[in-house]
């Protein structure tokens, strides 16, 4: 992100124009909990804080004004140790995951959470509460967000051993989550999500008009959205498991580790049983009881000098072989005659075409 100045926006008269849009509720002071938490240094949660209006008029945005930005660019590790970068847009792929902070009730919760960014803003905010260790302004970056949530359907379940991909829609607009801010560092990925056409598009999410949407959507949202999860090999390692460049969420990930397929988990059984260093020692013992014989030491067959027929069948074989025999032994003879004038030939003319050059 940029730190440009030219897109700046007056809080007082912007918020006064929209003053009528969801999307626009409350929202100075959930833009100063969101800042006052950042500055407090607490880890984010998913909640956002609730702070008095005392303690929010600690946090003062200079000029009462903030700068807005087209492009926000998010850099990170691929699962084979590689640095990426994605690109951000708010008029399109302006979708994005983060890792996702359920409760412990879900005793199996889905690792990430979605969201749209509607804006991408900075500004510079004076602090004068607690901590604070100067009285200069600093430069704060922050995301406007409307939040998507999984499909509240009990009847579908995602997952690579259902074989479906994980389905999200927006949040109810009178939700108080429904709008929300968001640190920019936090963003893992762009996310690709599909529409499901089959749901159609609807009004009730948000039924009034809002500057969350875009002029093209002509105010309805799409019902749900898949979540593409093969866009490409680091998203599929995001939803698979094990990538050495995941490091920091690996623990968040291990739902999907455990999720397979029966084949899969019937092969890896196998592979293990297979690769096991105690159960090839078994194996060795059971080839050694066995009694195995070694192929290459041990004899073809009988010599057959050492081989006694009786003398009847001895005389019967050797009339029948012997005439055979000798006429193979005298053609063979025949041949080499044959042969070794032409190979003399052939020595001689070569001798005579050397002597010829010379």
């Amino acid at each position: 992100m940029s730190f440009e100045t030219k897109n700046k926006l007056d809080l007082s008269t912007w918020l006064a124009k929209n003053t009528k849009d969801p999307a626009c509720k409350n929202f100075l002071s959930k833009l100063k909990n969101h800042l006052l938490t950042r500055l407090q240094g607490l880890e984010y949660d998913g909640d956002e804080r609730e702070y008095s209006t005392a303690e929010r008029n600690q946090v003062i945005i200079e000029g009462n004004a903030i700068y807005r930005h087209p492009v926000l660019c998010v850099n990170y590790t691929t699962y084979d140790m590689r640095r990426n970068q994605d690109s951000l847009n708010v008029s399109n792929s302006a979708d994005f995951m983060v890792l996702g902070c359920e409760n412990e009730a879900n005793s199996a919760p889905h690792p990430y959470w979605y969201g749209r960014i509607i804006g991408i803003f900075h500004a510079k905010i004076v602090y004068r509460g607690p901590g604070s260790r100067s009285s200069d302004p600093q430069i704060m970056e922050f995301l406007w967000v409307r939040w998507l949530g999984r499909d509240p359907n009990n009847g579908y379940h995602e997952g690579w051993r259902r074989r479906r991909l994980p389905r999200v829609g927006f949040v109810f607009y009178e939700d108080a989550v429904a709008f929300g801010f968001l640190n920019p560092t936090l963003i893992i990925r762009a996310v690709h999500l599909i529409p499901c056409f089959a749901l159609g598009r609807t009004k009730d999410l948000l039924p009034q008009p809002s500057i969350c949407r875009l002029a093209k959507e002509e105010g309805e949202d799409w019902d749900m959205f898949y979540v593409n999860i093969f866009v490409d090999r680091d998203m599929f390692m995001r939803y698979r498991g094990g990538g050495v460049g995941h490091k920091s969420i690996q623990k968040a990930i291990q739902r999907f580790c455990d999720d397979r397929w029966p084949e899969e988990l019937k092969a890896e059984r196998e592979n293990t049983e297979d690769n096991s260093p105690v159960q090839r020692e078994d194996d060795s013992d059971d080839e050694e009881d066995t009694g195995a014989e070694d192929l290459s030491s041990r004899p073809i067959g009988p010599d057959i000098d050492d081989v006694e027929l009786p003398e009847g069948e001895a005389e019967s074989e050797s009339e029948q072989e012997g005439p055979e025999y000798e006429n193979d032994e005298s053609e063979n003879d025949a041949e080499d005659k044959n042969d070794e004038p032409e190979n003399d030939a052939d020595e001689a003319g070569s001798d005579d075409d050397g002597y010829a050059d010379l």
